[in-house]
């Protein structure tokens, strides 16, 4: 069978970036590959673009360069021998001029 859908979809902002997590769902019995839906919401009729996460079983992907004061849709699939499977539920994240920061000492 296809994937269940991805669980515990989560994101973080970080500056104009997304760190986005997840947990696997049942993978169908074979191995799967998760893609990342995304797109700007500015109609509805803005098209989907799509990232192959790499490696297979990574569980986290960094979303780089995103429009500040925008609104993204993102959505997570996996994929195996059978098909895309179930859609994660859409999460909507507006990109805000607000940043971490984070300090490190060498």
């Amino acid at each position: 069978t296809t994937p269940q859908a991805p669980l515990n979809v989560q994101y973080k902002q970080i500056s104009s970036n997304i760190l986005l997590s997840w947990e696997p769902g049942y993978d169908g019995g074979r191995i799967q590959h998760f893609i990342i839906w995304y797109r700007v919401i500015k109609t509805k009729k803005e098209h989907w673009n799509q990232i192959r996460v790499l490696p297979n079983n990574a569980t986290e992907f960094f979303l780089f360069d995103l429009t500040l004061q925008q609104t993204y849709e993102l959505t997570i699939v996996g994929e195996n021998y059978f098909g895309l499977g179930t859609f994660s539920p859409i999460v909507s994240v507006y990109i805000n001029n607000h940043q971490d920061l984070s300090i490190g000492y060498l």
